[in-house]
């Protein structure tokens, strides 16, 4: 009997004290509880040119990330490799699925290491691998089998060539004004969306597409070397030490038992998810309302500009205004151009929904990092930011999914945009009642331009 309160007051025990810690993660936005691999020095802080060249760099590594060269141009690639293999479309298009979840299951795992050994390594070898699997793409696959899985390789490849690892070394290095230099790295990362399919239409009309793989590998590996060796600091220069920390698994486990963090990535899965699928069927969805594919390619080049603007102004807002005010305004422009979508197909409304469109999908790049570090602390940001990073990547594989689906069943995406609409309206709900004031707190206390932490190992 004794054996069994003792067992019973352990047990009570133990749920208090995760309890505890779930509410420290709810609640500090400055102090984190989770343990740390290293930490930067409070000692060599980086400010002008220093922080200058962070920006560069990361938005270099944002401008060749996965998105803009792998997602973004594929596309691009699908015909032509059709027309010179024989293999079927629907082989090829297949093909793209498991270099999107390869990369996106890897993203924690990228997180571990970035924080492990410092951005300049890891960036080394993360543009040289990604160059690599590019090359070795074009050249080697000879049936559909193959390419697959040379996509898959890809996307392990790639993985480090996201918004992980870049967003975590500008994070870790501002401050006050790390909104905007989050909204320039992701207006980066907007302009190669934008420059990368005409690019490599073009490569593809000289060289074939085999060829075009490789130079773009080429100039992955060219622009990296100049942001490894001329932009990108080293450890010495803003990190301190890699004191030796409790299995980065706690840091997982911590993270997930916070209500926090499911109440965050329900959030953001949710604007994914309808963020996503439109924008992925916006040129089909076009073309069955009547619109020529130039037509269609026009609204969805205003796509691109506005989501450039937006990820910039955005993330300058973020530095003035609370995450939660601009999370919320990053939820109604695609509500609304859900909405519109559904109730009218003039051309100027088109144009004004895609616009709102753009404005949620550069509201949801700047705010995953900011957030993630404002809410859960810079500790062993990489792990953190990689985490919500998988929770984007899912929501990127399921939200088209969603839209094929109602298509395939009833012909056409009304009910897709309004399920859409709906999932934002739970996604704008869901940031208004989240209680924290970290997310309620305008801009970043303090007055320094770029982030001095101490040691904040729990």
């Amino acid at each position: 009997m004794v054996d069994r309160e003792k067992d019973d007051r352990d047990r009570i025990q133990k749920k208090i004290t995760y309890a505890e810690m779930g509410r420290k993660i709810m609640t500090s936005a400055n102090t984190p509880v989770l343990p740390t691999v290293a930490d930067f020095s409070s000692n060599v802080p980086l400010h002008g040119v220093e922080a200058t060249k962070v920006v560069l760099g990361s938005g270099i590594g944002m401008l060749t990330n996965f998105g803009p060269i792998v997602i973004y141009t594929f596309g691009t690639f699908l015909l032509p490799i059709v027309n010179d293999t024989g293999w079927s479309r629907a082989s090829v298009a297949a093909a793209l699925a498991p270099a999107a979840l390869c990369s996106g299951f890897s993203q924690p795992v990228v997180g571990w290491l970035v924080d492990r050994y410092g951005p300049r390594v890891f960036a080394g070898f993360s543009f040289a691998f990604f160059a690599l699997g590019l090359v070795a793409l074009g050249q080697i696959p000879r049936d559909p089998l193959t390419f697959a899985l040379f996509m898959g390789l890809l996307g392990f490849l790639g993985a480090g060539q996201g918004i992980t690892a870049f967003t975590y070394i500008v994070t870790r290095t501002f401050s006050g004004h790390r909104g905007l230099a989050l909204g320039i790295i992701n207006a980066a990362s907007a302009a190669g969306i934008m420059l990368m399919p005409g690019l490599a239409t073009f490569a593809i009309s000289e060289y074939g597409w085999r060829n075009s793989y490789t130079a773009i590998g080429a100039g992955v590996a060219v622009l990296g070397a100049v942001a490894v060796i001329w932009l990108i600091p080293g450890r010495e220069s803003f990190q301190k030490t890699a004191t030796p920390a409790r299995s980065s698994r706690l840091v997982f486990a911590e993270l997930i038992a916070a209500p926090m963090f499911w109440a965050l990535a329900l959030a953001f899965l949710l604007m994914t998810l309808a963020i996503q699928g439109m924008i992925v069927h916006m040129t089909p969805l076009l073309i069955d309302r009547g619109f020529r594919p130039a037509e269609a390619a026009a609204v969805m080049a205003t796509y691109g500009i506005t989501m450039l603007i937006a990820r910039f102004v955005l993330g300058s807002l973020l530095d003035r205004w609370s995450p939660r005010l601009v999370a919320i305004v990053g939820c109604l422009g695609p509500l609304t151009a859900g909405l519109l979508l559904v109730s009218t197909q003039q051309t100027p409304i088109v144009y004004l929904a895609v616009a709102l469109l753009a404005v949620g999908a550069g509201a949801e790049s700047d705010l995953i990092p900011y957030t993630v570090a404002r809410q859960f602390g810079v500790a062993q940001l990489g792990q953190k930011i990689g985490i919500f990073i998988l929770v984007f990547a899912i929501g990127v594989a399921l939200g088209p999914l969603m839209f094929s689906t109602v298509q395939a069943s009833l012909g056409n995406y009304d009910v897709a945009l309004m399920t859409s609409s709906a999932l934002m309206v739970a996604a704008s709900v869901i940031f208004g009642l989240i209680r924290s004031a970290a997310l309620s707190q305008r801009g970043e206390k303090g007055g320094s331009s770029v982030s001095r932490p101490s040691n904040d190992a729990a």
